[in-house]
């Protein structure tokens, strides 16, 4: 993000509460999985400032990022983490351990869209 390195399709999807930033999502087509793996798209780098937390941002800007992702003709999104027990209540299923560009391994979930 600091880099602006998105492609015209992809996107930071910001969450504001009383034109504050609560809380952002990218919406990328490979974010860390190695380029081997033809997964895409992508929800990534999802972050709810503390204060903000309880009221569902991180389950609401997900969801736009499936929304945006289905407007463009994808039926599966994709998101990689290290948590467990928390991408699933959005809907995500776990598909195992895939290598990341930084060359180690993360969790990859999907979910259908």
């Amino acid at each position: 993000m600091l880099e602006n390195s998105f492609s015209s399709d992809e996107r930071v999807l910001v969450a504001l509460v009383d034109d504050r930033i609560a809380g952002f999502c990218t919406y990328s087509n490979k974010d860390e999985i190695s380029v081997e793996y033809d997964f895409t798209p992508f929800v990534g780098f999802v972050f709810v400032d503390e204060k903000y937390r309880g009221r569902r941002l991180s389950e609401k800007l997900i969801n736009a990022a499936c929304d945006l992702a289905a407007g463009n003709g994808f039926k599966k999104m994709y998101i990689m983490s290290g948590e467990i027990g928390l991408y699933e209540k959005f809907g995500f299923k776990y598909l195992g351990m895939y290598k990341t560009i930084y060359g180690n391994e993360d969790q990859l979930f999907e979910k259908n869209i």
